[in-house]
């Protein structure tokens, strides 16, 4: 436990690092601007409406519904398309299941069955999300090709009478 405290400090470090450059080399907004991506994002009913289509990489029915995939995909592919980020989210979830097993064994004389099932799911969790990753990005950018097409064929004006399934109140982002 005591060499491996500091070299996961230095692999969180530089991760974290890693993950800063990557995303100031493919112009991805910091941690301020995350807000902005809020107001390209379509709110909740349409990302469940249009779910089938991200997830299965499948062609969506009409213009309306591509639009949505599309926007959808890109603010899948914006959260996850980092590597760095993910990588550093699987280091944090291991520190805490370090942590875990040695408060375990500081505050009990040995490690109860539930701390070695927190331990194990906090373990498989971040084994899982280099997985997840994977999948997402995969997923995302393939629906992004199947509906970008459709997708553009679609008005961007919005009508007078509502939003067009983005943010509460809002218009059409920009492409």
């Amino acid at each position: 436990m005591a060499l491996c405290t500091p070299l996961l400090a230095v692999a969180l470090i530089f991760c974290a690092v890693s993950a800063w450059r990557w995303n100031r080399r493919h112009g991805q907004p910091g941690w301020l601007l995350r807000e902005q991506w809020r107001t390209q994002t379509p709110d909740m009913a349409a990302q469940r409406r249009v779910r089938p289509y991200v997830k299965g990489a499948r062609p969506a029915p009409d213009a309306e519904s591509a639009r949505l995939t599309v926007a959808t995909a890109r603010a899948r592919l914006r959260a996850w398309e980092n590597p760095w980020q993910v990588a550093l989210q699987s280091l944090l979830v291991l520190v805490m299941a370090l942590q875990v097993a040695a408060l375990g064994g500081v505050y009990l004389a040995w490690p109860s069955a539930l701390v070695w099932l927190c331990v194990l799911v906090l373990v498989s969790f971040a084994v899982y999300l280099p997985f997840r990753l994977r999948s997402v990005v995969g997923h995302s950018r393939r629906a992004l090709e199947l509906n970008e097409g459709l997708a553009a064929r679609r008005p961007t004006e919005c009508p007078d009478d509502g939003p067009c399934g983005f943010g509460p109140g809002s218009r059409d982002p920009a492409p």
